[in-house]
């Protein structure tokens, strides 16, 4: 990792992501089923070293996209505050290295166990030429 970002950590507090979801957590029967974190491959790698450089400097990260919001916050106990368009997730030392060692260009579906409640959803990014043909597929 590159030693400026280890030391002071990063510059970056806020980054629009193109491929960014949140499905909430839903009561079934017996069982709350997981909150659902949806980010694209070609943003998972970046995000991940973001959180390293932004929450364990005690600063937050916001993701951005169309249709919600996502900000990153540091906290001595991980958890997750659901609004509307806007997601809160609080994140100590061990929820943050959990996120950062999960947030890989590689599709899948991993839980964050350190948090409440949250699965990680990495979708395939597709990136096209200017016809709208597909060049390359990352995940």
């Amino acid at each position: 990792m590159n030693t400026g970002l280890a030391e002071e950590g990063s510059s970056t507090g806020f980054l629009f992501v193109d491929t960014l979801d949140w499905m909430p957590s839903e009561r079934k029967m017996f069982r709350k089923t997981p909150a659902k974190l949806i980010i694209g491959a070609k943003q998972a790698d970046i995000v991940g070293k973001l959180l390293q450089g932004r929450i364990l400097k005690g600063r937050t990260l916001r993701l951005l996209s169309q249709n919600i919001q996502i900000v990153f916050e540091p906290g001595d106990i991980a958890g997750c505050k659901e609004e509307e368009s806007h997601i809160t997730i609080t994140l100590n030392e061990q929820a943050a290295a959990e996120f950062t060692h999960k947030l890989v260009p590689k599709e899948g579906s991993v839980p964050i166990f350190s948090s409440v409640n949250i699965v990680l959803n990495i979708i395939k990014t597709l990136i096209r030429d200017r016809e709208g043909s597909i060049v390359e597929t990352i995940g």
